[in-house]
């Protein structure tokens, strides 16, 4: 679930990001952000919308632009957003009973948010290792963005949404009781676009550019993988992996 979830987060922030920076708010953009909204919950319960949304809220509240928030919302979006993962919860609850309710919705969201996993509760600092090495290199030229993102105070606005969610996610988790490694997956797609917007141009500029067969043996290296790796999505999707 939490790939899933990982992956609907994304998609609904990256549907909001093309609204704010094409200053279109309807059309199949807000679809898209609605059925993400839809997607998310689906996956993980009522998190699936708390996670986009503080990012988004931060986001505007730091831009002074909160009035906007508004333009996200209409009836159509709000039935597909919530309507669609309602219907599963109202069939569910037919079929299973409070059992479901119990198991779904206050075991796995409340109780796992207030009081963890009933095992010891992970201190707040949890995420820093996990990040550090579950994220390499990433994470550290997540760093060097940082730093180089205080220096530039004029150009800010470059990076700004990835560094806010990025933490928003990180905040969110560390303010819950119950702690996993995986729960830092919908903050690992911000810490890329972020190391692409200050981190690895930064890097890149002090460096010579690569011979061309490293180049090209690195780049036929990843395809390979890629194309490895979405055939056994495919293979697990139909049941053969």
């Amino acid at each position: 679930v939490d790939p899933a979830l990982a992956f609907c987060v994304l998609a609904a922030i990256t549907s909001f990001a093309a609204m704010y920076e094409n200053e279109e708010w309807g059309g199949w953009r807000r679809v898209a952000f609605a059925l993400s909204l839809a997607g998310a919950i689906l996956s993980k319960g009522p998190v699936g919308a708390i996670l986009p949304l503080l990012v988004i809220v931060a986001y505007l509240g730091i831009q002074q632009q909160l009035s906007r928030l508004w333009l996200l919302v209409s009836v159509p979006s709000v039935l597909i957003a919530f309507g669609i993962p309602l219907a599963w919860y109202c069939a569910a609850f037919a079929q299973e009973g409070w059992a479901f309710v119990q198991k779904q919705v206050l075991q796995e969201n409340l109780t796992r948010f207030t009081a963890g996993s009933g095992k010891r509760i992970p201190s707040t600092i949890f995420f820093v290792m996990p990040f550090l090495i579950e994220g390499f290199p990433w994470s550290l030229l997540f760093c060097v963005g940082v730093w180089n993102f205080a220096r530039h105070a004029p150009v800010r606005e470059k990076g700004v949404l990835p560094l806010i969610w990025w933490f928003a996610v990180l905040i969110f988790f560390s303010i819950s009781a119950g702690k996993r490694n995986v729960y830092l997956l919908p903050a690992y797609p911000a810490m890329a676009l972020f190391v692409a917007e200050w981190g690895w141009p930064y890097v890149a500029g002090l460096q010579q550019p690569a011979p061309r067969w490293l180049s090209l043996t690195l780049r036929t290296a990843t395809v390979l993988i890629a194309s490895c790796v979405m055939l056994g999505v495919v293979a697990a999707t139909f049941g053969y992996l």
